[in-house]
């Protein structure tokens, strides 16, 4: 009988839990439809903030200020090729938040919205197919500095090599290399860029096109988020009915359980 209640309690909380999650979000309708990030963006809208809404196309959840990096948990491509940001935040207050995978709310704002600079990842997507497979060498001698690049197109440099003495005889081998088109050659060198024709430039003439960067806007500046009447959903009332047959049981089970001991004596 003992089992019997214990099975029964249980069954009430299971019921319970299952009424208590909603199910109906858009992120668990289309996670199989969502591509893995994991990446920091700044927020960069052109008005200086950013609107994070409950569902791609949909409502207005938050307005976030520009300049706030935050994670991009996920990448949804809708029907009309659009991608939109998955983001995981808790809100700080008006206009801020921070990036948590287990944060209190889930929303999502356009990709176009938010900016990261291109990476060593990216640029090897995009070029993968332009490189030459074929090995060049770099002589250290007449080169003792060199300067590392996150990509051929950053605008700037993201440190440099000083060779200690006796390697600089040393031979770099480079089993394959990109051209720019200016003509110089490119390989990588574990997670950064060297350019082969001029190992020491300081320089980057031909960057890519910077993305504009739009500064955040004030406080007041701030929309306030309106709340939209949402259609009613229909309301499913088997959980309830669960929950009162498994009461309904439990409390039987109790009666003829205080019954027999009685009869007992």
């Amino acid at each position: 009988m003992k089992r019997i209640l214990c099975f029964l309690l249980l069954a009430a909380l299971l019921t319970l839990s299952v009424f208590a999650t909603d199910n109906n979000d858009f992120f668990n309708d289309h996670a199989q439809e969502c591509v893995y990030d994991g990446r920091d963006y700044s927020l960069n809208g052109p008005a200086g903030y950013v609107a994070v809404l409950d569902a791609p196309g949909g409502l207005t959840q938050d307005y976030l200020l520009n300049e706030q990096a935050l994670t991009v948990f996920g990448v949804y491509r809708d029907a009309s090729g659009a991608l939109w940001a998955q983001l995981r935040y808790t809100p700080l207050g008006r206009g801020l938040a921070f990036s948590d995978v287990d944060g209190q709310r889930i929303g999502w704002a356009s990709l176009s919205l938010l900016y990261r600079e291109c990476d060593k990842e990216d640029f090897l997507a995009d070029h993968a197919e332009e490189f030459v497979n074929r090995p060049l060498r770099l002589r250290l001698s007449t080169h003792p500095d060199t300067t590392l690049w996150v990509t051929p197109f950053s605008a700037e440099p993201c440190g440099y090599l000083r060779w200690y003495v006796g390697e600089e005889d040393a031979l770099l081998s480079f089993p394959a290399w990109w051209r720019d088109a200016e003509g110089s050659r490119w390989a990588l060198w574990e997670d950064s860029f060297i350019c082969l024709d001029d190992p020491q430039r300081r320089e980057n003439g031909f960057a890519a096109e910077q993305a504009v960067l739009y500064p955040a806007a004030a406080f007041d500046a701030l929309p306030q988020v309106v709340e939209q009447p949402r259609p009613a959903e229909p309301v499913s009332y088997l959980p309830y009915y669960f929950l009162t047959g498994a009461l309904v049981l439990g409390l039987l089970a109790l009666i003829i359980t205080i019954i027999s001991k009685q009869e007992r004596k």
